[in-house]
């Protein structure tokens, strides 16, 4: 029997690093990469647009047959959350794993919340932190310096401190980074920050995925595929600290082989009635 996929949706590239790091931990398991990069940033549009975006996007893995779908980027939550409240699939979204995490392995901790100053401002984490020391840190310009290939750079250290500044001296339980693109930084941030954790996504998201018994497969080799808009060469250039070996396929081309099949497994279904 065919094994079920659990698919990662995504915007950009936020939460391409979990796609890796639950790849690692799940063998078993199939896993999907999705994202929209093409209409990236979601910031700036409007609300109506964006759940347009995301439900074309949820409409393709609804035809893969998926086990789960994790919900990886904040903005989605932001812009998407009475949808994706009423969505027939089983769900694992970042924000609720991050709040679990937190009230369960740091209540009264003092936590660095490392994300976009949209997100920040949009009051998604942060009220539900009400028995941390909270500080907040917009991650835009660092998730730039990735994206522009310059970690490792007098730039990257640059913006890192910038970034950082007002906890240089303070005492910091965890560096709670929720786009996982900005654990690229890693050396960055351990040249500034003295934390006792640095968060990493694919942790926060394995906790639910235990919670929730979604990875239970101990047979065979899993598979990997990637589903984009882009091109695989342009999406490889833009990624370009991803290095796992996938199977990549254009959102387009994926539908049409399903339809496809779809339409040659109810014609065969037709001829056995007559």
């Amino acid at each position: 029997m065919e094994k079920k996929p659990i698919v990662i949706l995504d915007e950009g590239f936020q939460g391409i690093n979990i796609f890796k790091g639950l790849s690692e931990i799940y063998k078993n398991e199939d896993f999907v990469y999705v994202n929209d990069y093409l209409n990236y940033p979601y910031e700036g549009k409007e609300e109506e647009v964006i759940n347009k975006y995301v439900k074309e996007k949820i409409e393709f893995i609804k035809m893969l047959n998926v086990k789960a779908l994790i919900i990886v980027n904040s903005a989605i939550i932001e812009y998407c959350d009475n949808y994706l409240q009423n969505l027939k699939l089983p769900l694992v979204r970042i924000d609720e794993a991050i709040i679990s995490y937190i009230a369960s392995e740091y209540e009264q901790k003092n936590i660095a919340l490392v994300a976009p100053e949209s997100i920040i401002k949009a009051n998604i984490y942060q009220k539900n932190f009400k028995y941390n020391h909270l500080y907040a840190i917009f991650s835009d310009e660092l998730e730039k310096v990735v994206m522009d290939k310059k970690v490792k750079t007098a730039l990257s250290f640059s913006k890192m401190r910038e970034a950082v500044k007002f906890i240089l001296n303070k005492e910091v339980d965890i560096f709670l980074m929720v786009d996982s693109i900005i654990e690229n930084l890693y050396t960055e941030i351990h040249e500034y920050i003295n934390t006792g954790k640095m968060s990493s996504m694919t942790e926060v998201i394995d906790l639910s995925l235990k919670h929730k018994n979604i990875c239970n497969n101990t047979k065979g080799r899993g598979k990997r595929y990637i589903y984009s808009d882009l091109e695989k060469k342009e999406f490889m250039e833009k990624a370009y600290f991803f290095n796992m070996k996938c199977d990549y396929e254009l959102i387009e081309n994926k539908k049409q082989e399903i339809i496809k099949k779809q339409e040659k497994q109810k014609a065969k279904e037709l001829k056995k009635q007559k």
